[in-house]
């Protein structure tokens, strides 16, 4: 095993290094589904009502678009339906008066008319009216470009955000693709990393060392998420935890295989450093493989995605923590394992209450 990393330590930190912009690229096209009806239970009485519904009525997604009951005496509310229709994302957007003439083209009687109208165009007490705008092809493409159109318009209309209310399937999708996207969650992610940089340059007190074991530790995320991809699997708002996990999970076998190997000495120091290391980094692995994967018996599609998600990127941790550090560790000497004041003093308090806890 030393031997093997002795020869080829460097060509697997090349080949780490060359795939890394074709995995980032596989990982990043990850077909996004945020849709409303995947969080609906597969085998549950909603789901079916839901899916007879669109047989009945069709599948057409609708804007709910909340302005002043004051706004329809005084037409404008017909106008902003006019502007908002005349947006290519939406293919018809309708009023209170539309509908209330559309019903009495059909005899409906007026006060069935006001009946009807209330809790659908118009509020309980009166003081809201909704516009309800079905989506065109191209509104289903871009939900958010829809999104901020319609928001333009209002602006437009001199409708501020206190005076006019936006809800409906592809507000709330766009909203989940706001928070799943990569930017959103790229904050957290990147908080992360640069408290485990500076945790993992304190324990290693080699830079060098550092930035590799962390670099291997972003190749292990973007072959995550190519496996992902290349396995039929859709990303969702909960996937964007699944970075942080897998860099977790990634550094935690480092660290195993690098503290096991400062422990070791003698010629063979690397393959006795894995052979202490696999059966930690395999019972840990296993037993997180398995809780992550008892997700995908849950009856929702984006849980299922993410338990699997989670439990191939265990695996990938421990394949890419086990395998790639001892060629880290060949390329880079690892500076001498003195302790500093602090950490001897630190030490000396964990021994004490190792000792104390068996009492």
């Amino acid at each position: 095993m030393a031997d093997f990393y002795k020869h080829h330590s460097r060509k697997l930190l090349w080949f780490m290094l060359l795939t890394f912009p074709w995995l980032y690229f596989e990982a990043a096209s990850i077909p996004t589904n945020n849709d409303i009806e995947a969080w609906l239970p597969d085998n549950h009485a909603i789901r079916a009502d839901y899916d007879q519904f669109k047989l009945d009525f069709g599948a057409e997604e609708l804007l709910l678009i909340g302005l002043p009951a004051s706004t329809e005496s005084t037409g404008m509310s017909a106008a902003v339906a006019a502007r908002l229709e005349r947006l290519p994302g939406i293919s018809e957007c309708w009023g209170p008066s539309y509908l209330q003439s559309t019903m009495a083209e059909f005899g409906v009687s007026p006060e069935e008319i006001q009946k009807r109208l209330r809790g659908l165009s118009r509020s309980n007490d009166g003081e809201l009216i909704a516009l309800i705008a079905t989506l065109s092809p191209e509104g289903l493409t871009d939900r958010e470009k829809l999104v901020e159109n319609v928001k333009q318009v209002l602006a437009y209309c001199q409708l501020q955000d206190g005076e006019s209310l936006i809800s409906g399937a592809p507000v709330v999708v766009t909203e989940l693709d706001r928070l799943g996207n990569q930017e959103e969650s790229s904050k957290f992610f990147l908080l992360t990393m640069l408290i485990s940089l500076l945790l993992l340059h304190h324990s290693l007190r080699h830079w060098k060392l550092t930035f590799t074991l962390i670099g291997q530790t972003l190749w292990a995320i973007q072959l995550s998420g190519a496996l992902i991809k290349w396995s039929g699997g859709e990303a969702n708002f909960i996937m964007g935890a699944l970075s942080v996990m897998v860099m977790v999970f990634t550094l935690a076998a480092s660290i195993h295989v690098v503290n096991y190997f400062r422990q070791s000495s003698g010629e063979n120091r690397m393959g006795d450093a894995l052979k202490l290391a696999w059966k930690p980094c395999f019972l840990a692995m296993i037993t997180t493989a398995i809780g992550m994967a008892s997700l995908m018996v849950s009856e929702m599609a984006p849980v299922r995605q993410f338990g699997f998600g989670a439990a191939l990127g265990a695996f990938v941790s421990l394949i890419v923590g086990f395998g790639m550090t001892p060629a880290a560790l060949s390329c880079w000497a690892l500076p001498d394992n003195s302790h500093t004041p602090f950490e001897s003093r630190m030490s000396r308090i964990g021994f004490w209450v190792v000792a104390h806890s068996r009492r």
